[in-house]
C-alpha cells in the first residue's frame, strides 16, 4: 500500500479558464493565458474585473493550501475526487471577493494531479462549484520538509487605494465580520507584512527604480503607512500623490518578498491616478517582473498603457492581449500577441472616434 506524499508546490502558472454561467459569463467562455503578462481590455460590463477576481480567489487559496497526493512512484496519474479529504478543500468563499458576503460558501477541489519519480511536474484543475468554473494550472514542485516550506503568493491590487484608510480595518473586519470586498483586506494584509530579509537581484533593481520615481520608500509604523522621502521627509500615505501611492504600494509588496519567481500579480486598472508620463516606467517594471518569473494579469481601459507593452517589450518577453466583448448576450474574447491586432479594440476605437470628431469640427469651422 502506498502512502500519501506531502507536497508544497514551488511554481504555479495559471494557463486556462473555462466558465459556464458565472455572473456576466452567461454562456460557455474559455481563454488560454500566457505565463508572462496577460493584458485584458474591454468595455464596461464585459467581465474584466470578474475574471481577475475569480482567478485570484482560486489561485490565492491554492497557494496557501497543502496537498496530499497519492503517489506510486511510477508517474501514473492519480485522480483526486470531489469528496475525499486528500487534495480537496472548501475554505474558499468566492462571494467574499465580489460582494463581501461571508456567509455563502463555494467549494473548490482539485483533479488530475499526478506524481513523478523526480518530483511534481504536471497540470491540475481547480473546480469551483462543480464544473461551473474550471481553472487549469501548470505546477511544479518538490517534496519539502517542515523547515523548507515555500509559499509563492498571489497578490491582487484593487482599483481603489485602500492603504490610506487601512488603520484598524483588519481588526474591525476580524471582530465585526463586516461585509467588505476581500481583495481590500488581502492587500492590506500583504502590505502590513514585515520586510523580507533576502531579496533577489531582480527585486533590488525594481525597488531602486520605483524609489527613484517616487522619491522615497514606504514605511509601516504604528498601524500607519508613510512615504519616507530621500530628503528624510516622512509623509502620511493619505497626503502623498495618488499616483505615487500606487507605485509605492508596488514597492512595498516587492520589499515584503511577495513578488518573486512563481508568484502571481493581479492588478485591476493600474493606470488609475497615474500620470501618462509614468506609464512607460510602470510597464518596464511589470516586464522586469515577468522576466523574473512572475505571472501577471492586468485589466485596463488605457490605450497608452496597453501600447507601451508592445513598445517596451524585448524579443523573449511573453505578453498576451485579450479583448472581452458582448455579442448576442454572450461574453466572448479575442486573443492576440500584439495590441494593434485586437478585434474589436474598444480602446483604439475610442481614440479614432475622438479624432474623427475633431476633424469634423475643424472642417465645419473652416
Amino acid at each position: 500500500m502506498t502512502h500519501p506524499t506531502r507536497c508544497y508546490y514551488r511554481e504555479t502558472v495559471t494557463r486556462r479558464i473555462e466558465i459556464d454561467n458565472f455572473l456576466v459569463f452567461k454562456n460557455y467562455f474559455e481563454i488560454d493565458f500566457c505565463p508572462g503578462i496577460n493584458v485584458i481590455t474591454g468595455g464596461n460590463g464585459t467581465g474584466k474585473t470578474t475574471l481577475l477576481k475569480l482567478l485570484y480567489a482560486v489561485r490565492s487559496s491554492f497557494d496557501n493550501a497543502e496537498y496530499w497526493l497519492q503517489c506510486d512512484g511510477t508517474g501514473n496519474e492519480v485522480e483526486i475526487g470531489e469528496e475525499p479529504s486528500p487534495g480537496s478543500f472548501d475554505f474558499v468563499n468566492i462571494n467574499e471577493y465580489f460582494s463581501g458576503d461571508k456567509k455563502a460558501e463555494s467549494k473548490v477541489w482539485l483533479t488530475d494531479a499526478s506524481c513523478k519519480t523526480n518530483g511534481y511536474d504536471d497540470s491540475i484543475i481547480a473546480h469551483v462549484n462543480g464544473d461551473m468554473v474550471r481553472i487549469y494550472f501548470d505546477v511544479s514542485g518538490l517534496d519539502l520538509t517542515e523547515d523548507e516550506e515555500e509559499y509563492h503568493n498571489a497578490v491582487f491590487i484593487p482599483e481603489k487605494d485602500i492603504l490610506s484608510h487601512a488603520r484598524g480595518l483588519l481588526a474591525l473586519n476580524h471582530v465585526r465580520k463586516i461585509s467588505f470586498d476581500r481583495t481590500y483586506m488581502d492587500i492590506i494584509s500583504c502590505a502590513e507584512m514585515g520586510e523580507t530579509k533576502a531579496l533577489s537581484s531582480m527585486s533590488r533593481r525594481i525597488l531602486d527604480k520605483l524609489s527613484g520615481i517616487t522619491g522615497g520608500e514606504v514605511l509601516y509604523e504604528n498601524g500607519e503607512f508613510y512615504m519616507q522621502k530621500s530628503n528624510n521627509l516622512k509623509i502620511p500615505f493619505s497626503f502623498e500623490a495618488s499616483g505615487y501611492r500606487k507605485l509605492g504600494l508596488l514597492w512595498k509588496l516587492i520589499r515584503n518578498g511577495l513578488l518573486e519567481r512563481g508568484s502571481a500579480l493581479f492588478w485591476d486598472e493600474p493606470e488609475n491616478s497615474l500620470n501618462p508620463d509614468l506609464m512607460s516606467d510602470l510597464v518596464d517594471v511589470l516586464l522586469e517582473l515577468q522576466r523574473g518569473g512572475v505571472q501577471i494579469f492586468i485589466s485596463t481601459h488605457s490605450d497608452i498603457l496597453a501600447r507601451y507593452f508592445d513598445a517596451n517589450k524585448m524579443m523573449n518577453d511573453n505578453i498576451k492581449f485579450f479583448s472581452l466583448f458582448e455579442e448576442n448576450g454572450q461574453i466572448k474574447a479575442d486573443t492576440v500577441e500584439r495590441f494593434d491586432l485586437l478585434e474589436p479594440n474598444s480602446l483604439t476605437q475610442a481614440r479614432i472616434s475622438l479624432y474623427e470628431k475633431e476633424v469634423t469640427k475643424g472642417v465645419g469651422n473652416g
